[in-house]
């Protein structure tokens, strides 16, 4: 699809020629293609919770029960730990990244199935490993019974539970929180009727649906003698511990931390004044609700033998050893990192000099270490530490003695113990490589491998890799060999060791291999357009005004009257519209019609049991069954369902009006201005209202929460705040939920940097077509103009790195340092990234030809036609003519490869063909690369 330049009106500021919210290539994080590509720091600390993982599986029901019975760090305090590893390198975050990486990879508890996460219908998948498709659930979490024979999917406000089948068995209150220990029943949270914030209920139910308590304040965790449940109030202030049946039996202040290890007492926290960490207080309380001791600091741990806490202090830098009441036994300079491996010392970290130190437990320091403290060896009669200042890992004695230094930062020790592995920038920074080094313990480097480390095989054999170079995967034996490559990234292992997941971003599939290096099945959803099998497509109306299915053979299946809108969401049927009647019709997929509904279909209820339709002349919105019966109507027309499922809201075009419906056909309240968005806690919605030109933040119960100046753009990264446009006085403005400005900046705000620390505008002064025409900024959240930029904002470079502005109309693109250096410039206006990020494309509107740069500035080749994208396999291009009535296939040095009648609409499911449609011909193509049609058919693809 071709993007027209954007054009500055009075009430509108520009837009350069592309939508500015996301980079080119990119995707926003709610997306359904969306996958986290956690950074290079987060790898490094995985790995070491890698090599563990066939323990950590084999332990891991033992892990949950005793973690009950154990003391647990608060969130915030686990998010200072992260940072501190990111530092000083911790064990602890390793194995945790670990386990929430192996959940990610979508196995079933008994290892022989795949889950896949929610399709563009809304579902989660049940696939055998031979891609199958067993079941689907709808939900947006998913969390495996306690037997491995069921399922439980939640909302924010609802919870179901499944049989592995696909059958409902039971419906909660509440989003899910956890499964009683006896495994009988399950416990949610729900925010009540009107879910206010602070009214939250924790709910205990049986399988069958049965509510068996409920308890104030949100759910944390059962008691150790299963008798019992600790739930918080909202803001932290206060806990509360309850009998199963719902009798409160003492409460508490501060926040929970965890019981103690004799299970009789509590500990709870306060974070002092400023809420800053390691300046508050520890309080340790009997079960009774007593307070027995308190005692100033941040609890970091508890002592081998459980007799004492490990407690550290801000205000002077210590770390200390208390008794559980309160005496303090012993203290020592620095952060507490962990216990020798014997039990009889301790290793800290201090900011100030950079150093590890190493301590018997009375306090005497043992031995001064340069770096941060990374691990023991093996053995543990050695350490690992790595220094940042001049990029090396060390190895020490206990005596402090230096052994080995090595390269790079450290991973981990190999499974055999006789080696490290460490990692450091790549040779090649444009592919953003790394380099893995593999060293003895004596300091020999045995072998180098460029890639991205991502941990070791689960027979200690080898690790694997994922190289940014050609996208693909690789496992290497201990001596460096290439023991096979797989396409896509790294997702993990299979529980049974035998084979490992990738994911492909140019296809958007999930791969399933053995570790020979044979595509065992994948997993994937099925492109728009093509039918869920996708062995059929459909095409939109032909002369007759019918849509059509048809076989890949051009085998004409069956017809629907009207235009095609979609699936139903279990791709049993289709629904279409009409406009000379101004009907939707519900079709099975053999062109029978099912029910006709009155307005034009907007989407399925979230139970999936019927639609919605609207009519914007009637100014009305009806809820229907799939039998065609209307439920209930509403004023206004459709604009979406309340996050809880519970209601819907509606518009008036006339009076800047929205109101709140339940969906029984109820007005609960109404709101001034136009409907922006939900709130990200689901506790309310945004407005603008064009008669003063404000945003505002709304309760469910019609209550103005704040007022804020300018339209509403988006939403934080963080979505812990909002972003607002003003057209009098052309700036942006950064805002927290409660209405308080954050920041200004001139210009209209275009995107977030990819660190998410600061924005980019674009600003023009006045309306012009020249190349210089109008100026991009990059600020910091605080507002401060960091760097300015020639043209209109783009996107980021594929590292972050950089940034690409674009003409208003005709010129130059330009590609830019983050500081505001020129690095190159080009002919034409920016189209996309060429997939191995080392060259881009330009199209030029006075010649209409496609231009392939190096990001040096040189042109490697041109094409003519207008840009469509890259081949799957990313080795040529796509482009059409202005016209429509051709397209045609390119290699990257502009070698035509083949051409085929009509323009580009989509490639087919497998890659090995694309899908071509003419408008004045109304007929749509198959075709293979090779340019040889392989069926046509009648209507719009």
């Amino acid at each position: 699809m071709s993007v027209a330049p954007a054009v500055e009106t009075v009430e509108k500021p520009p837009l350069p020629v592309a939508e500015p919210e996301l980079s080119g290539g990119q995707v926003d994080r709610a997306s359904l293609f969306y996958v986290e590509r956690p950074n290079s720091d987060f790898r490094c600390f995985e790995a070491i919770g890698l090599a563990m993982q066939q323990e950590a599986n084999q332990t891991l029901a033992a892990a949950n029960t005793k973690a009950a019975k154990r003391l647990t760090l608060s969130a915030a305090r686990a998010a200072l730990a992260i940072g501190l590893a990111l530092i000083t390198g911790g064990w602890g975050i390793s194995t945790a990244n670990q386990a929430v990486a192996a959940q990610a990879t979508g196995f079933t508890p008994d290892g022989q199935g795949v889950v896949t996460d929610s399709d563009s219908d809304g579902r989660n998948r049940l696939w055998s490993s031979q891609r199958e498709e067993r079941a689907s659930f709808k939900g947006e979490s998913l969390d495996f019974t306690p037997d491995g024979q069921g399922l439980v999917t939640s909302s924010n406000y609802k919870s179901w539970l499944w049989n592995l089948q696909g059958e409902e068995l039971a419906s909660f209150e509440g989003g899910f929180r956890g499964f009683t220990p006896d495994g009988q029943g399950l416990v949610t949270l729900s925010y009540g009727d009107e879910y206010i914030v602070g009214d939250d209920k924790s709910l205990l139910w049986s399988w069958r649906g049965e509510q068996l308590a409920s308890f104030e304040g949100s759910f944390i965790v059962f008691t150790p003698d299963e008798q019992g449940l600790v739930t918080r109030s909202y803001d932290d202030e206060k806990i509360w511990l309850w009998s199963l049946q719902g009798e409160e039996l003492a409460s508490f202040e501060g926040v929970f931390q965890g019981f103690t290890p004799d299970e009789q007492g509590v500990l709870t926290i306060s974070y002092g004044d400023d809420d800053v960490l390691g300046d508050g207080k520890i309080w340790l309380w009997s079960l009774q609700g007593e307070e027995l001791a308190s005692i100033e600091g941040e609890i970091l741990g508890l002592t081998p033998d459980e007799q004492g806490l490990v407690i550290y202090s801000d205000s002077d830098g210590k770390s200390r050893l208390s008794s559980w009441r309160g005496e303090e036994q012993a203290s020592f300079e620095g952060y507490f990192l962990g216990f020798t491996p014997d039990g009889q010392g301790l290793v800290t970290y201090s900011f100030s000099d950079r150093k590890s130190r190493l301590w018997s437990l009375q306090g005497e320091e043992l031995a001064s270490i340069e770096g941060g403290f990374r691990g023991f060896t093996p053995d543990g009669q050695r350490l690992a530490t790595y220094s940042s200042s001049d990029g090396k890992s060390r190895l020490w004695s206990l005596q402090g003695e230096e052994l080995a230094s090595f390269d790079g930062v450290f991973q981990g020790f190999m499974p055999d113990e006789q080696g490290l592995v460490t990692i450091s920038d790549g040779d090649d920074d444009v592919f953003g490589n790394e380099k893995i080094r593999l060293w003895s313990l004596r300091g020999e480097e045995q072998a180098s491998i460029e890639g991205h480390f991502q941990g070791f095989t689960s027979d200690g054999q080898g690790f694997a890799t994922y190289s940014d170079s050609d996208w693909k995967s690789r496992l290497w034996n201990w001596q460096g060999e290439d023991r096979g490559s797989f396409e896509g990234i790294f997702r993990g292992f299979t529980p049974d060791g035998q084979g490992l997941v990738t994911y492909s971003e140019i296809d958007g599939r999930i791969r399933l291999w053995s570790l020979q290096g044979e595509d065992q099945t994948s997993f994937g959803s099925s492109l728009q357009g093509f039918m869920p099998d996708e062995q059929e497509l459909v095409t939109s109306p032909d002369s007759d005004g019918r849509n059509r299915l048809w076989s890949l053979q051009r085998e004409d299946r069956t017809s629907f009257e009207g235009e095609f809108l979609g699936f139903t969401p279990d791709k049993q049927g289709l629904v279409t519209g009409t406009p000379s009647d101004r009907k939707s019709r519900l079709w099975s997929l053999q062109g029978e019609e099912l029910a006709s509904f009155d307005g034009y279909f907007l989407g399925f209820t979230p139970d999936e049991q019927g639609l919605v339709t609207s009519s914007s002349r009637a100014r009305k919105t009806w809820l229907w069954s799939l039998q065609g019966e209307e439920r209930v109507s509403f004023e206004g027309v459709f604009l979406s369902f309340t996050p809880d499922e519970q209601g819907l809201v509606t518009s008036s075009s006339s009076d800047e009006k929205i109101w709140l419906w339940s969906l029984q056909g109820e007005e609960r309240v109404s709101f001034e201005g136009d409907f922006r968005g939900f709130m990200p806690d689901g506790q309310g919605l945004v407005t603008y209202s064009y008669s003063d030109r404000k945003a505002r933040l709304w309760s469910w119960q019609g209550e103005e929460l704040a007022s804020l100046e300018g339209d509403f753009i988006r939403l934080t990264p963080d979505k812990q705040g909002l972003v607002t446009y003003s057209d009098s006085d052309r700036k942006s403005r950064l805002w927290s939920w409660q209405g308080e400005e954050l920041a200004s900046f001139e210009g209209y705000l275009l995107s977030f940097t990819p660190d998410e620390q600061g924005v980019v505008t674009y600003f023009s002064p006045v309306v012009t077509s020249s190349d210089s025409a109008g100026t991009s900024r990059l600020w910091s959240l605080q507002g401060e103009e960091l760097a300015s930029f020639e043209g209109g904002f783009h996107s980021f470079t594929p590292d972050g790195q950089g940034l690409v502005t674009t003409p208003f109309n005709v010129g130059k693109s330009r590609l830019w340092s983050l500081q505001g250096e020129e690095l190159a410039s080009f002919d034409g206006s920016f189209q996309s990234f060429m997939p191995d990020e080392q060259g881009l494309v330009t199209h030029s509107y006075s010649d209409g030809r496609n231009q392939l740069w190096s990001l040096q500035g040189e042109e490697l080749a041109s094409f003519k036609g207008d840009f469509r994208g890259f081949t799957p396999d990313g080795q040529g291009l796509v482009t059409s003519s202005s016209s429509g009535r051709r397209t045609w296939l390119w290699s990257l040095q502009g070698e035509e490869q083949a051409s085929f009648e009509g323009e580009f609409q989509i490639f087919t499911p497998d890659e090995q063909g694309l899908v071509t449609y003419s408008e004045i011909d109304e007929k749509t193509w198959l075709w293979s690369l090779q340019g040889e049609e392989r069926t046509s058919a009648g209507g719009e693809f």
